[in-house]
């Protein structure tokens, strides 16, 4: 990603990590101004490539924050700017009825979204995705892409149908 967004359209193009666990990743990156590395190696060659497309990495929640990481995090989702929402989740992640393959109405994380519509923090990606849709919507910013990059089966529909 690195090289493509240093690319010669002359648009600067980042990534912004959004973590939905612990701070940790976020607190490590931010201490190493997110710039990280990758290690590439075969049986003959070994290189390093330092990484520097991450920008910024935000929570979706935050207990020693409260609110504020929710709200920047759909800052971002929201604005002009981002044109690409790509989602690496597990099948946990996506709050499905294992019977019907639709979202999971009374899981009570999903309830919890449904309850809490005009509230920065959401329990689920697919709470946080509608909140971020709203707010695109509302602020007449226009649509952007979902881009699902997990590894199940027909993610690309599981996301459509969130």
């Amino acid at each position: 990603l690195d090289h493509f967004f240093g690319a010669s359209s002359g648009e600067r193009w980042g990534v912004v990590g959004i973590g939905i666990r612990g701070s940790g990743t976020r607190d490590a990156l931010a201490r190493q101004d997110y710039l990280y590395s990758v290690l590439l190696r075969d049986d003959e060659t070994t290189s390093v490539t330092v990484v520097g497309s991450l920008v910024d990495f935000v929570m979706s929640r935050d207990k020693e924050k409260d609110e504020t990481e929710g709200e920047r995090m759909l800052e971002y989702l929201a604005s002009p700017r981002t044109r690409i929402i790509s989602l690496t989740l597990t099948e946990k992640g996506y709050h499905l009825d294992l019977a019907t393959g639709n979202l999971d109405l009374i899981s009570p994380a999903v309830l919890h979204d449904l309850a809490s519509a005009d509230s920065t923090r959401a329990e689920t990606p697919v709470g946080t995705l509608a909140k971020a849709l709203a707010r695109r919507r509302a602020q007449g910013t226009g649509g952007c892409t979902i881009l699902s990059c997990d590894n199940l089966p027909g993610n690309g529909r599981l996301a459509r149908d969130m």
